[in-house]
């Protein structure tokens, strides 16, 4: 069980992978879904999240690479 969101408790859906609130009985994002669908949305997140992490550790290497710049400069000056 995780918490998020100021003290909402949720956990995770074992459909589709997402988080919702341990009080659901019923996941929001896929109990109207076939097993075929849920497997697709959850594959989806994955992808997307992949995604977003690659994207994330670009925009470090880069800011990295600009205070390597800036601290070099300063150094130099």
């Amino acid at each position: 069980m995780a918490i998020y969101n100021h003290g909402i408790k949720s956990r995770q859906c074992s459909r589709c992978g997402l988080q919702i609130n341990y009080k659901e009985t019923k996941c929001p994002h896929c109990f109207n879904l076939s097993d075929t669908d849920a497997l697709k949305l959850k594959k989806l997140y994955k992808s997307e999240l992949l995604k977003i992490n690659a994207d994330l550790g670009k925009t470090f290497k880069y800011l990295f690479l600009i205070t390597l710049c800036l601290m070099l400069l300063l150094y130099l000056v």
